[in-house]
């Protein structure tokens, strides 16, 4: 019988699909400019993972290349601590406090990294700290490694990441689940996973039934959690348009996620602070699979690593490294943003535990990993089989609903390159959103009730003036999809254009925060009148003003009667001047304003 020993091959071929989907999402980018440096990131990360995994070839290799890694790292984060005064971070606190103690030098000008990714970029050292200050033999050694771990902890600390904090805390526990599991019987240690996974569900349960404000110490982190949890709840409901391709590779997601997920004309938020989320938007749907392949398949290196063989503690702080980082992007994520240069450190040491795994199998026997080969290799062979069976049936079963949905996709590029791109002619970008419509009228061909293509359709015929054809689709959109904000938004919009002022009250108020829509309409009008529509002008003020009506403005009353009047809607100027002649008879301006209507006639 021959021998088996875990391989990083599948690791290696998911980690050049990843790539792969990096080089596709140029594609789709509205311009493919705003691409270059993530690619680049992407490109450099990938080619740092081969170039430790098949670089390090001995434990001496591993060593230096640990070594170097925990320098950088403290390095960067004497940087963060001495400069911390400067940089201006977080003000007031206790970290505020001690930040400002010790910043021990003068400003040195320059570079001042965001703290999330400041901490994405060192958190992922202080278990290789560890590794390295309990594998070295000479006490000055442990002394160098344990203040280099210590300056980089206190780094993460200054930099009020509470995601890294939670991700370190995190693999702690998992560290030391670690080291008494393997300890014990297999049994022992699988009865001892389960209790602790049925301890963490409840939990949550209990957190969740009692309520955050009930925890002081969890209230903020939760107040923030509700944050992220609708920016994630929007990136996902984006990504409905853009299943399969993705918005496109780079710095992207700001106009995109902005103008079609909050349906504004300006960049708010420049990335989706999660690392599925990030990749799925900027790689597609290949670049999720490849991540989640590579993953996968380097926990189980590092599980079979671990039954085969006894890895070094250089082996153990690598790949606990990157289950820092992992977990930590579970909250946040700067890789794909403007701080995409911490996004190389992940695949670095995700190299270093392949690298370190490889020496700890070569010390192994092959008797000692044959146990290993028949449950092993039968369990991937089922997992494959399962795997192509569930994505056959899954094309079969789901052919039509997917064919929409790849038809939608095409049709949200076209549209967002044709709106978005700044280097289109008016008749490029005519074509673009023709191309578009185009898309979406058959994908709604496929299936009339699809709410991505009925949404996106109704609010690109909004964008082109088509009010009364647009009004359809965006209720079509709103009846299978009531609680979308860009749904609520664009069918509320559709509503004012075409004069349904009641219909479009009523569905704004259903916006989380419709004063501040109320407030987005006046400047609507303002628009509308230096478009030197009237009409629309009116319906976005007489929209907003009803939608504030127990805030008596009695100059904004008379804003909205003024312009009925200037778009010879008689009737409606004569309602919003008696109006205000109901809460002041004696204005004069209404007043007036009654006497030239009534003696036009």
């Amino acid at each position: 019988m021959s021998s088996y020993h875990p391989s990083p091959t599948t690791l290696n071929l998911f980690l050049l699909l990843f790539a792969l989907s990096a080089l596709l999402g140029i594609l789709p980018a509205y311009e493919a400019s705003l691409s270059l440096a993530a690619l680049i990131a992407v490109l450099a990360s990938t080619g740092s993972y081969f170039a430790i995994s098949f670089g390090a070839r001995s434990q001496a290799a591993v060593r230096i290349v640990a070594s170097a890694g925990m320098l950088v790292a403290s390095a960067f984060a004497l940087y963060l601590i001495t400069q911390y005064g400067h940089l201006g971070y977080e003000k007031g606190g206790i970290i505020s406090q001690l930040g400002q103690i010790t910043t021990l030098l003068p400003y040195l000008g320059g570079f001042a990294p965001q703290p999330n990714a400041a901490a994405t970029f060192v958190e992922l050292a202080v278990p290789l700290g560890v590794a390295l200050t309990v594998s070295s033999r000479k006490t000055l050694q442990k002394m160098v490694w344990g203040i280099c771990t210590g300056i980089v902890l206190y780094a993460v600390f200054l930099s009020v990441s509470r995601g890294a904090w939670l991700a370190l805390g995190l693999t702690a526990v998992l560290a030391g689940a670690v080291t008494v599991l393997n300890r014990l019987p297999r049994r022992t240690a699988t009865a001892l996973i389960g209790l602790g996974g049925l301890a963490l569900v409840a939990g949550l349960i209990a957190i969740v039934a009692l309520g955050p404000d009930r925890i002081p110490l969890l209230a903020s982190t939760f107040s923030r959690a509700s944050d992220r949890g609708r920016l994630f709840q929007n990136s996902l409901q984006l990504l409905g348009d853009y299943p399969f391709t993705g918005i496109g590779l780079g710095d992207t997601f700001a106009m995109v996620y902005s103008r079609y997920a909050l349906m504004i004309y300006v960049p708010f938020l420049t990335y989706a602070h999660n690392l599925p989320l990030s990749i799925w938007l900027n790689q597609g749907i290949l670049g999720l699979v490849a991540f989640a392949g590579v993953m996968a398949a380097f926990y189980l290196y590092v599980y079979r690593v671990n039954r085969t063989a006894r890895p070094s503690a250089l082996f153990h702080g690598a790949w606990m490294g990157v289950t820092v980082t992992w977990l930590h992007g579970l909250t946040d994520a700067p890789q794909y943003a403007d701080s995409r240069w911490v996004m190389p450190m992940l695949f670095a040491w995700m190299g270093l535990a392949i690298a370190s795994g490889r020496r700890a199998l070569h010390e192994v026997t092959p008797a000692a990993s044959l146990h290993l080969a028949a449950g092993v290799r039968i369990s991937s062979r089922r997992i494959l089989i399962i795997a192509a069976a569930a994505i056959l049936i899954a094309a079969v079963v789901f052919n039509r609903p997917l064919l929409a949905a790849w038809r939608t996709n095409l049709g949200a590029i076209a549209e967002t390159r044709a709106e978005l791109n700044e280097g289109l002619t008016p008749a490029q970008r005519l074509d673009g959103f023709d191309a578009a419509i185009t898309e979406y009228r058959g994908a709604l061909d496929i299936g009339p009730a699809q709410p991505n293509a009925n949404r996106r359709l109704g609010n690109l015929l909004v964008k082109l003036d088509r009010f009364d054809e647009a009004v359809p689709y965006l209720e079509a959109a709103f009846a299978a999809d009531p609680t979308r904000h860009a749904t609520i938004k664009g069918l509320g919009l559709a509503y004012v254009w075409v004069g349904r002022i009641n219909d479009a009250v009523r569905t704004f108020r259903l916006l989380e925060d419709p004063a501040g829509m109320a407030e987005e309409l006046y400047v609507w009008g303002s628009y509308r009148t230096d478009q030197q529509r009237p009409l629309l002008a009116a319906y976005a003020y007489d929209t907003a003003t009803t939608m504030l009506l127990d805030n008596i403005n009695l100059d904004v009353w008379l804003l909205v009667a003024d312009t009925y009047r200037a778009a010879d809607q008689v009737e409606a100027a004569r309602a919003w001047y008696n109006r205000v002649l109901a809460v002041e008879p004696d204005n004069q301006r209404a007043t007036e304003a009654l006497d030239q209507i009534g003696s036009s006639k």
